[in-house]
Order: C-alpha cells, then sequence, then structure tokens
C-alpha cells in the first residue's frame, strides 16, 4: 500500500474520524519540531561567549539596509531621492 492509497482510504473514513487524525498528525509533527528544537538548543551559556559570536543579526540587517541605500544614492540622480 503507498501514501495515495492510504491517502484515499482516509478519505473515505467520516469526518470524525479524519479529524481525530487530523489533530493526532498535527500534535505529533508539533511534538518532533519541538523535541528537534529542544535537542538543538544549547543550555547555559555565559555573556562573554554570546559577545564574542559576532555581530547581532539586526545590526547586520541594519548595515546591509544603510550599505544598499548608499549605493542607490550613488547609481540614482540626485533629483529622485531628494526632498524638497
Amino acid at each position: 500500500m503507498n501514501f495515495f492509497d492510504k491517502l484515499e482510504e482516509i478519505r473515505q473514513k467520516p469526518v470524525e474520524t479524519r479529524r481525530r487524525i487530523l489533530v493526532l498528525t498535527l500534535f505529533l509533527s508539533m511534538a518532533l519540531v519541538i523535541g528537534l528544537w529542544l535537542s538543538l538548543l544549547k543550555f547555559g551559556g555565559t555573556a562573554a561567549k554570546s559577545a564574542s559570536a559576532g555581530p547581532r543579526p539586526w545590526e547586520v540587517i541594519k548595515g546591509t539596509f544603510r550599505a544598499s541605500t548608499q549605493e542607490l544614492k550613488k547609481t540614482l540622480p540626485a533629483e529622485t531621492y531628494l526632498k524638497e
């Protein structure tokens, strides 16, 4: 029995049974995702360790935005970005 046969079998079941299967499947998949997330999470770090990890994500985004804005100002005519 392949995946599509099993799917068709589930489609033939009553609505209440399909809802139970849906809730159970959602619960199991979320438990798997949360379990993986918790297993990859590092507990008990120090402040010095996180400070040496590199720049914060928002600093990188702001720097990229500033660099892109400056590059656009260099390439566009002055009247397109100057406010009067």
